[in-house]
């Protein structure tokens, strides 16, 4: 995995809703400009028994 800087989003409800719902608030946020995405590398951790978490990649801060 890359360095460098991630939004961590951490899911709740029911699967697979709560990736669906995960992934549409980090589409609004981007939408209102709330978050500067690098695109280069964005994954989910699905660790046993616990709710998923949603990693997108962040422009270096300026």
């Amino acid at each position: 995995m890359p360095a460098g800087r991630y939004l961590r989003v951490r899911t709740e409800g029911p699967l697979p809703y709560a990736i669906v719902d995960g992934w549409a608030t980090i589409w609004a946020a981007e939408d209102r400009g709330e978050l500067d995405r690098a695109y280069a590398t964005d994954f989910e951790v699905w660790p046993a028994g616990r709710q998923p978490e949603i990693y997108v990649s962040l422009r270096p801060a300026r």
